[in-house]
């Protein structure tokens, strides 16, 4: 095993997803999300109206909690089912 991808993408203004960060982590954890989405929050800074989506993994969710606390965090519908 080489690693977990782990990745943030962002909408522009025309709707249009573009990659905003990406790293290479030894394993998914809710410490190695907390790490990743640290940095994504002192890239982006605090947005009023931030939607985070995620699948509804273990590690990720508690990590976007405690991460952005006001964010609005919502499941994709492709990982509902």
């Amino acid at each position: 095993r080489l690693g977990v991808l782990l990745t943030a993408v962002a909408l522009d203004a025309n709707e249009q997803s573009y990659p905003l960060a990406f790293a290479i982590v030894d394993v998914e954890s809710k410490d190695s999300w907390e790490w990743f989405l640290c940095r994504v929050h002192n890239l982006i800074g605090n947005i009023d109206d931030l939607t985070v989506i995620s699948d509804r993994g273990t590690h990720v969710c508690p990590a976007v909690e405690n991460v952005f606390r006001n964010a609005n965090h919502v499941h994709c519908v492709f990982h509902l089912a």
